[in-house]
């Protein structure tokens, strides 16, 4: 890590057994391989559609729960305004109306995006 500049805060890290042999090491003593959350999403092990150890991801609960008493709260003080002016509020947090595909094509005419290069690699 040092290599990246990064420092691990003592407190906060801790070892936990993960990932394909942890998981028929712990199977073997009648439970499952613990969750973890990192970066918001809670990280466990599954397996795919034919039969292979996989990482899977999900939202983690308590940045869901922190999400859902945000929009309470505002969904609270917004209360008495105008059901156009609520709709319109609300939907200012979805993305979805604000890029067309046409209008992202036109924007990379303008600012190209420069191919990726991997100067080191994290999985050596």
């Amino acid at each position: 890590m040092e290599h990246f500049g990064l420092s691990l805060e003592e407190e906060k890290s801790r070892l936990i057994e993960f990932g394909r042999y942890a998981q028929e090491n712990v199977e073997e003593r009648g439970k499952k391989a613990a969750p973890f959350d990192f970066l918001g999403f809670t990280h466990y092990c599954s397996k795919s559609r034919n039969g292979r150890f996989r990482v899977k991801r999900k939202t983690s609960k308590k940045r869901f729960a922190k999400k859902c008493k945000e929009m309470y709260r505002l969904i609270q003080k917004i209360r008495n305004w105008p059901l156009r002016e609520i709709t319109k509020k609300l939907n200012q947090r979805s993305q979805k109306k604000s890029c067309s595909w046409k209008g992202y094509n036109d924007m990379l005419k303008v600012y190209p995006i420069v191919p990726a290069r991997v100067f080191v690699s994290v999985y050596d």
